[in-house]
């Protein structure tokens, strides 16, 4: 059994059992069932007017902030909150760092070339200059002049080619190797359509031609050729740059696109019209935008985004009847731990060292209300074995005589008034023993009649009513009559 402590108001210990309670619970299933319906049934169209309500306010806060961005090409007077224009500010951001990535992409003729089967050219200069600065500038001019556009075109004149067209064929770059400032090297990527031969004589031709600029203004230094590569096939560097020039990409999308869908419908609204701005500053037209806002879907959260779903009448019911329940169980279990009750005939074995005498259980419930608030089948699985109420009769009988010698009196506490069900096997429990029992009805108990009784030191039995016995009354009667001496022998339960 799964139990945990509570207290009385005197600070004795009880046991409080969450079986009892689930089963407890599981009575009263109809009563439950029915507040479930009567809930769900009110919030249909109580949740339904909310959830226009929120709608037609987050339209008319949408068509402001629209048109303010359109108007002034700001988020001021947009009607937008400082934390949801920050956001904002972060996506435009993030949109054009997107732009960006894909720019670098495209722009670069490597990556839209076959992986597996390039043509690559490596030629490896040494630069002799008069110092070390000297040869740095020199090198970082060659990198920069070979990194325009305007060399590729020089090259596509060869082919009578358009920048456009030969970027997709061949690639050049720049850069130095771990020799230091005085090593440089070009490495070309091109083709099958294109002339090895011609490629390499052309860009040394604009290697020369570029040093006698370089001469004009750096004073005179020499370059000399070193090494040549030449090989076809898969370049494993240049297919880890674009896996991972791609994945930047991706990673970008990805991240703008959470963004994106944490949004309110507002502020997806104006960043569509931000996005839209940029594209057309940039000089993109929508269908070539890398990313599409227009046809994006996301879902709105909260009863706004339920009220838009197919059947949302059903889920509006499903909340409502799951509010039922919860409210339902969280005041059942406030009651059953403020009010705590007797409702086993073991309760208090380990806390007064009171034995069980035994139990009568009868399925408590008279009438069409009563069926409806206590299930009684659910009653009779859960006391199955125990509801013989003859039997257990005679086996009370049969305790009490082992408690009381013959002659000898035994007082019944009754801290609760008993209905006429209880009371009925109350009666016969007195009038089948053989012993002198003497009932305490529930007014006596709390008056000095009792008190008058323990003066002599009797023996005493406990008879609570399952469910209705206070525990606060039943540690009462305990705490009286440890103060005169005596104690309380047994524990006798009945429900019925």
């Amino acid at each position: 059994m799964v139990s945990e402590k509570v207290y009385s108001e005197r600070d004795n210990e009880v046991e409080f059992s969450l079986e009892d309670l689930l089963w407890e619970l599981a009575m009263q299933w109809k009563v439950i069932l029915a507040c479930m319906l009567v809930c769900g049934l009110v919030a249909v169209p109580l949740l339904s007017s909310v959830a226009a309500g929120i709608l037609n306010r987050t339209e008319e806060r949408t068509e402001v902030a629209s048109a303010a961005f359109q108007q002034n090409n700001s988020l001021e007077n947009s009607g937008l909150t400082e934390v949801e224009k920050g956001q904002l500010n972060k996506a435009d951001l993030a949109y054009r760092k997107v732009l960006a990535l894909q720019q670098v992409f495209d722009l670069d003729g490597r990556y839209s070339m076959d992986m597996d089967n390039i043509h690559v050219r490596r030629l490896q200069y040494w630069i002799n200059a008069e110092n070390e600065s000297a040869m740095s500038t020199i090198r970082e001019a060659y990198i920069e002049h070979f990194a325009s556009v305007e060399v590729v075109k020089d090259v596509a004149r060869i082919y009578g080619f358009e920048n456009e067209d030969v970027r997709n064929l061949l690639s050049i770059w720049v850069g130095n190797d771990n020799a230091g400032s005085h090593s440089l090297y070009w490495g070309l990527y091109f083709d099958d359509s294109m002339d090895e031969e011609r490629i390499k004589e052309a860009i040394k031709d604009k290697i020369e031609s570029y040093r006698d600029t370089l001469i004009k203004k750096l004073g005179n230094f020499e370059l000399e050729l070193v090494t040549e590569e030449y090989r076809i096939g898969a370049d494993q560097a240049l297919i880890n740059g674009r896996s991972n020039a791609l994945q930047q990409i991706v990673d970008a999308k990805n991240a703008l696109l959470t963004q994106y869908e944490d949004f309110s419908e507002i502020q997806q609204e104006v960043f569509r019209q931000q996005v839209k701005r940029i594209n057309e500053e940039n000089g993109i037209a929508d269908e070539d935008a890398p990313m599409n806002f227009e046809v994006a879907v996301t879902e709105v959260k909260g009863i706004v985004g339920l009220s838009q779903r197919p059947h949302k009448n059903r889920i509006f019911f499903a909340l409502g009847a799951a509010f039922a329940l919860l409210v339902y169980v969280l005041a059942y279990i406030v009651y059953w731990l403020v009010a705590p009750r007797v409702r086993r005939v073991d309760e208090f074995i380990g806390t007064m060292g009171v034995r069980a005498v035994g139990e009568i259980r009868q399925y408590p419930a008279s009438g069409l209300w009563g069926a409806f608030c206590r299930s009684k089948l659910i009653y009779n699985m859960r006391y199955r074995g125990r509801m013989d109420a003859e039997k257990s009769l005679t086996e009370i009988v049969e305790r009490i005589s082992l408690l009381v010698e013959e002659g000898e009196e035994l007082l019944l506490t009754v801290p609760t008034p008993l209905g006429s069900g209880k009371r009925a096997f109350l009666d016969r429990i007195i009038q089948k023993s053989d012993r002198k029992l003497v009932p305490i009805d529930a007014d006596e108990t709390k008056s000095v009649a009792l008190e008058e009784k323990l003066v002599k030191k009797p023996k005493v039995v406990l008879v609570s009513a399952a469910g209705e016995t206070a525990l606060k009354d039943a540690w009462d009667i305990h705490n009286a009559c440890r103060n005169y001496g005596t104690r309380v022998m047994g524990h006798i339960l009945i429900q019925a």
